[in-house]
């Protein structure tokens, strides 16, 4: 369930903490006390995006985090995404005026659609958005395949699985099939192919060629060091050699005299012979810069050429790389008659696959699509829609033969809900037909439905109670109140019947203090909660009766709640 929620710098809500308990908690207030900034809050906590327009005035950074128990399905998610996970998940944004976002789980960095995944697990919110989103007849397929769950997911993965496969053949018959551009094709990647051929890079050539270029660049100043070194070595006149001849030549004429002076006549002929060494590899040196202006021409060029390839593909594993991927590609071009055949065998094979399979997704659907009706039916009775008709319309399979180009991702099927709403109508399409207060019941229906089904914890209802008053409220409020039993229920609402049912109520205001304006969230405790029924009745401060009245309601509710109970138990 939804622990406590912290609001900061969020519309008018400067900085407020509140904690829910895990039956039916009710938000009211009067209109324009910021009823909705609540919802907004903890559709962000859901991962919504972010509109400046909701940070508060003046402000540059706005917060919002959300404590939630960790559920089983929680936990082994974030278990995958080797995020700690404790008995409490926490889920925090951070938004900034210049549009830098934070986004974190229990500490954690993460990415926003790792929030959306986490929140949909512990969160469903019912509103505004919701109703819209019935109102596309394009969603009515997902809220029935959201019924049916995981009974058909291993046929579901086939028909995926199949369509995929069909999607890339077609990709790839697509570039085979023009003779002519397919010719031209293979000509432009053949082009592409010799040039890389042609260029014959083999792997440091680059940085050979670049540190080759640079002693091109200095070598008049290495030459002189060179020949200076050379003299000095082995100059005609003095030279450091002869010297150190000479010194080798007088210690050996003492070194039958004493041992310590023949090792050292050994260490001066190891540095003769050194010295020698590196007299002949300067002179090879100088010999070797033997070249004109045409070789660092040439050194230039091809530096350039293997920089050219470098940028067009990247470095030398990715040229080697294409050059691989167009080789295999000309020769599937080349080979396109046999492939073109072989393709079109897989395709129609697939296609059988994905044909077989979406007629066994309808025909499953076709069956809970009755069940649904049954269900919804039934609690729309349950909510004052006694003489209602719900039905689930499918359009026509496409045979075998024309199939193809009515695959979806859903499958073959097109979907679409009608209702009757009073008796002696005619079905028609709900997108066209529905009332406010018709669409909050029926939503409100398909909640029921749903908590049959699904396991997140927690419910929140924002407008359930548009178009609504009266017996229905009423009847509204039970139906919200059975739900609490098995799931956290948080409903804001203006209706009397729905406050006097829960079993925790809130009062959102607003105030202004120093031009200023504030939204403030309390609970309500004991008589508090009686007055709020009342006012919400329209008879507080009019007439004692609307309290005695009021309080009345909150018994009731509360038999009704315990009458609940008992029969579950």
């Amino acid at each position: 369930m939804l622990r406590s929620v912290y609001i900061n710098n969020i519309a008018l809500i400067k900085s407020q903490t509140l904690e829910f308990c895990g039956g039916f908690n009710v938000l009211s207030g009067e209109t324009g006390a910021g009823k909705s900034i609540i919802v907004d809050s903890l559709m962000l906590i859901l991962g919504g995006k972010f509109d400046k327009v909701l940070m508060r005035y003046g402000e540059n950074v706005c917060r919002v985090e959300a404590e939630f128990d960790t559920t089983d399905r929680v936990r082994e998610y974030l278990s995958e995404k080797d995020i700690d996970v404790d008995d409490v998940t926490v889920i925090s944004r951070k938004m900034t005026a210049d549009g830098k976002n934070e986004n974190r789980v229990n500490g954690r960095a993460v990415t926003l659609s790792v929030i959306r995944d986490v929140g949909s697990m512990l969160l469903d919110i019912c509103g505004q958005n919701e109703y819209q989103y019935l109102g596309v007849t394009a969603n009515h397929i997902k809220v029935l395949d959201s019924f049916i769950r995981g009974t058909m997911q291993s046929v579901f993965e086939e028909y995926g699985n199949a369509l995929y496969k069909i999607r890339g053949i077609d990709k790839q018959l697509e570039e085979i099939r023009d003779t002519e551009e397919r010719n031209e094709n293979i000509e432009f990647l053949k082009r592409k192919l010799r040039e890389i051929e042609k260029a014959d890079i083999r792997e440091g050539e680059l940085d050979d060629l670049e540190n080759r270029r640079k002693v091109m660049q200095s070598a008049g100043k290495i030459l002189s060091a060179a020949a200076a070194a050379s003299e000095y070595i082995e100059g005609n006149n003095e030279n450091a050699l002869s010297d150190i001849e000479a010194a080798a030549k007088a210690l050996g004429s003492i070194a039958s005299l004493d041992e310590k002076y023949g090792e050292l006549v050994q260490r001066l002929d190891s540095v003769i012979i050194e010295l020698e060494d590196i007299a002949d590899t300067l002179d090879q040196a100088q010999n070797d810069f033997n070249f004109d202006r045409s070789d660092i021409d040439a050194v230039e060029d091809r530096i350039y050429k293997i920089r050219e390839l470098t940028k067009k593909y990247g470095g030398y594993d990715a040229i080697i790389k294409k050059q691989t991927e167009l080789r295999e590609k000309i020769d599937f071009l080349e080979n396109a008659d046999y492939l073109f055949d072989k393709l079109s065998k897989e395709k129609k094979e697939l296609t059988d696959i994905a044909y077989v399979a979406a007629v066994r997704i309808s025909d499953e659907r076709k069956k809970y699509a009755q069940k649904l009706e049954k269900a919804v039916m039934r609690e729309l009775d349950e909510l004052g829609m006694s003489n209602c008709v719900f039905k689930v319309f499918f359009a026509d399979l496409p045979d075998r033969k024309n199939c193809e180009k009515k695959f979806t991702a859903k499958g073959l099927d097109e979907v679409e809900f009608y209702l009757s709403p009073n008796a002696g109508q005619p079905l028609k399409p709900l997108t066209k037909i529905i009332s406010g207060g018709e669409q909050s019941r029926f939503m409100l229906a398909l909640k029921v439905i749903s908590g049959k089904y699904d396991d997140i914890p927690s419910l929140v209802f924002d407008e359930i109670d548009t178009g609504i008053s009266g017996t229905i409220g009423r009847e509204v409020a039970k139906k919200m109140a059975i739900i609490s039993t098995t799931r956290q229920v948080l409903c804001v609402t203006h209706l009397p019947q729905i406050a006097a049912m829960a079993d925790k109520n809130y009062l959102i205001t607003k105030s202004t203090d120093d031009n200023s304006t504030v939204t403030n969230v309390r609970e309500l405790i004991g008589k508090e909660v009686i007055d709020e029924i009342a006012r919400l009745s329209g008879g507080k401060d009019i007439s004692s009766a609307a309290e005695t009245s009021a309080a009345e309601m909150k018994q009731w509710s509360n038999d009704f709640k315990l009458s609940v109970k008992k029969n579950k138990c």
